[in-house]
């Protein structure tokens, strides 16, 4: 009975391949004169195992075309029993893979890499994938580096947000990135391609608005290597982020280990100006200071994959930040004018010294399985987050006295379960989730007395879906989410009934769609909800200095938006238009705290509901060698508060240009701005422009990349920007801090895989 019932298990387990979907697969091989290159035989080999799918051979002209069943392969082109390299593919349909470059094997056999001429950008309404492996991008050093490439995607000091839709959820090889610091960790080497979308499914959060999926691949003609990376540079100070990985893949196990070191040293300029009224008059607050930002990281990662079959996949990881540690000292002029209704000006100038000390640590540990066959995908993860923080700053004001002192500590845990379903049946595919999550946060501050907070937040999520083909062309999605939230907040250990909170959102999606071969439009609606963060929600205060206070806010209530957004794309141009409702949108405002002292309070609060448009042009055409990039876009909003008008349209736009000079030479040029004059929430944006570029150069056949990077060129990047919220103006200028010249060094090495002395070539069996 027991054998019984294993063979008719492993027949329902073998069913999905025999059935699977087949899909064809084209494209011309060329050298980098652009001569065909014929009799290449080319091999499509699945991922983790060892037979191969399909042999076939390209023709006079260089071109191959062939069917395989739906899947990720290795794909091996060989020229007379010799290997000349290996990529990663990704069928999921018909697809044209285009021109694939590689040194004529006849002449330089001995180092032939295919390559590819620049990344390939496939747009599709609402998504835009990037290839990255066997482009340039694969060498520009992290994958931080390579999201700044990216379309619609700027990076600023280290934050990705998507222009027009926030900060995304980002996910690594189908894990949700909780560490930002991950993105410095991982090499751009390892990643097959980005995909970013502005309507993302239930299977990446019932609440998120926007997401980057990154796919990460390993060469599978190497079974163990190493790459090492370091870049060098200044920025108003010396900077040096090195970082170490190696793996070890053997048929059913991929084994990845990596180490990451960064060390800096940042100075910036600051200005800061509040300008404002009380009783007695008007007061200007003005600080002129230098900044110094000195940080020391260390972090780490361990990845395991376990084939069980091609369908079957566990894997397991791990990442450690045992140190982190920041030190922030500022240094410069406090001047304090009160100009009185009657009579002279009353003022002071004081010296001004603050120091602030933080360290950090954090730990990852989580896991999934993942089941795809043709007609359904199924997947199941789970991890477990660690933090912890501590802060200490001091301020002092004159050359003597006893500086204000402050110390905060808290610790945060985070556990997460998530599980999803797709399933194929004819025209419909059904797909539903659900996630789990546990927050506990705790926190102590200290100045003149210890005070204490605690969050304890039980998140629980699901969706349905359906999506409906209409035809070969048209499909219709519907989407219903749910996400219940059990917030408690303690003061002090006690359960502050009036700022806990339970809530049940219904967040439902409808998009209609439309694809043919260069024609691609989506219309959708969808609803989301924005819960303010827990540093917004702290019950803690500190002073900036003796005339402005920074709070939190436990009042805060769930900012809503309800969209609707057309996206079309021809080609390689796109273009979106959106309509938003906003409703108690989070943001940070100011307000007169004391007259009597003239103390201004900065505190996040709940701004009225306004309506707000989108709309965004992107191109990425691609002449001979030359790539381009570019976007532009306008936002506007019809915000009143507190009978303040914040109506003018923000402009926001950016160009790359990439070249691929030959040689394994390659140029980057790129801008990014915001034009002066924009309205942002209470603010008014005074201009920003950062001009960057880079020279890179592969030797060795590709094993060794050098670049060289230079950001903001022109010295112009900097915040600039007017807020003006209850009468009380605050003009914020920050310069210095981006600019920078670096050298990257990134070397990688692999073990070829060997056959055994009895086997032979693939061609002598052609033979």
């Amino acid at each position: 009975m027991k054998k019984l019932i294993a063979v008719f298990v492993a027949s329902l387990l073998a069913f999905p391949s025999a059935v699977a979907q087949v899909a064809r697969v084209s494209l011309t091989l060329q050298d980098s004169a652009g001569r065909p290159l014929p009799d290449v035989t080319c091999i499509f080999t699945p991922e983790g195992e060892q037979r191969h799918a399909a042999v076939y051979w390209t023709d006079a002209q260089g071109h191959m075309a062939g069917t395989v069943s739906v899947g990720h392969y290795g794909l091996r082109f060989t020229y007379l029993g010799q290997n000349l390299q290996e990529i990663s593919v990704n069928v999921i349909g018909d697809t044209d893979l285009g021109m694939v470059v590689a040194a004529s094997p006849v002449q330089e056999i001995e180092r032939v890499v295919v390559q590819g001429d620049a990344e390939r950008i496939e747009r599709k309404a609402n998504l835009t994938t990037v290839k990255i492996q066997g482009t340039p991008l694969e060498a520009v050093g992290t994958l931080l580096d390579v999201l700044r490439e990216m379309p619609r995607v700027e990076v600023t000091e280290d934050a990705v947000s998507i222009f027009g839709h926030g900060t995304p959820a980002i996910f690594i090889d189908g894990r949700e990135v909780q560490d930002a610091n991950e993105l410095a960790r991982v090499k751009s080497s390892q990643i097959r391609n980005v995909e970013i979308t502005t309507n993302p499914s239930g299977r990446y959060g019932v609440n998120v608005g926007s997401a980057i999926i990154i796919t990460t691949y390993r060469k599978r003609s190497e079974y163990l290597g190493f790459d090492l990376y370091d870049k060098l540079g200044r920025r108003n100070g010396w900077t040096n982020t090195a970082d170490a990985s190696g793996f070890l893949s053997m048929p059913r196990i991929d084994i990845l280990l990596g180490i990451h070191e960064l060390e800096s040293t940042n100075r910036l300029h600051d200005e800061e100006v509040f300008h404002y009224g009380i009783s007695r008059g008007t007061v200007d607050n003005r600080l002129l200071a230098n900044r110094r930002r000195q940080n020391r990281e260390l972090s780490g990662g361990a990845k395991l994959f376990y084939h069980l079959s091609s369908s079957h996949t566990l894997n397991l990881y791990v990442g450690a930040q045992p140190s982190r540690r920041k030190r922030t000292v500022i240094a410069g002029d406090f001047s304090h004018q009160l100009r009185p209704h009657s009579g002279s000006t009353i003022g002071e100038e004081l010296p001004f010294r603050s120091e602030t000390l933080d360290k950090n640590q954090g730990y990852t540990v989580g896991g999934g399985y993942d089941f795809q066959t043709e007609r359904t995908t199924a997947a199941i993860t789970g991890s477990y987050y660690w933090t912890g923080a501590e802060s200490e700053r001091a301020i002092l004001y004159g050359t003597g006295g006893v500086p204000d002192a402050y110390r905060t500590v808290s610790r945060a845990r985070l556990l997460f379960a998530k599980g999803d379903l797709s399933h194929r049946l004819g025209d419909f595919e059904l797909s539903l989730g659900a996630d789990y999550a546990r927050t506990a946060r705790e926190g102590e501050y200290s100045r003149a007395q210890l005070a204490s907070d605690q969050f304890r937040q039980d998140r629980l999520g699901g969706y349905v879906g359906c999506t409906y083909s209409l035809g070969e062309q048209w499909r219709l999605q519907g989407q219903l989410g749910a996400e219940y939230v059990d917030y408690r907040y303690y003061a002090d250990r006690v359960l502050q009934t009036g700022q806990s909170r339970r809530s049940l959102d219904l967040l439902p999606v409808v998009t209609l769609g439309y694809e043919s071969d260069n024609l691609a439009l989506e219309l959708a609606y969808r609803e989301m909800v924005d819960r303010p963060s827990y540093e917004q929600l702290s019950s803690n205060h500190f002073m900036n200095n003796r005339y402005l206070r920074w709070d939190g806010n436990p009042n805060l209530r769930t900012s809503r938006l309800r969209e609707v957004a057309c996206n079309l794309s021809y080609g390689w141009l796109s273009w979106e238009v959106s309509y938003s409702r906003v409703y108690a949108r989070v943001f940070e405002v100011a307000r007169l705290h004391d007259d009597a002292q003239a103390i201004v309070l900065v505190a996040p609060m709940n701004l009225p509901d306004h309506n707000q448009y989108f709309t965004a042009l992107a191109f990425s055409p691609k002449i001979w060698h030359l790539s381009i990039n570019g976007q532009v876009g306008v936002q506007l909003q019809d915000l009143h508060y507190n009978g303040q008008r914040y109506t003018h349209p923000f402009v926001a736009y950016s160009l790359r240009v990439r070249y691929a000079v030959g040689w394994g030479w390659n140029l980057t040029l790129g801008v990014r701005s915001h034009v002066r004059g924009g309205s942002y929430a209470t603010g008014v944006t005074k201009g920003y422009i950062n001009a960057d570029g880079r020279i890179s150069k592969s030797w060795l056949g590709g094993q060794l990349v050098t670049q060289l990077i230079a950001d903001d060129i022109f010295n112009t990047a900097y915040e600039n920007i007017l807020l003006e919220t209850n009468g009380i103006q605050r003009d914020s200028f920050s310069r210095g801090g981006i600019r920078g010249i670096f050298l990257s060094v990134q070397y990688r090495w692999g073990m070829k895989t060997t056959k055994k002395p009895n086997e032979v070539s693939d061609e002598v069996q052609r033979l």
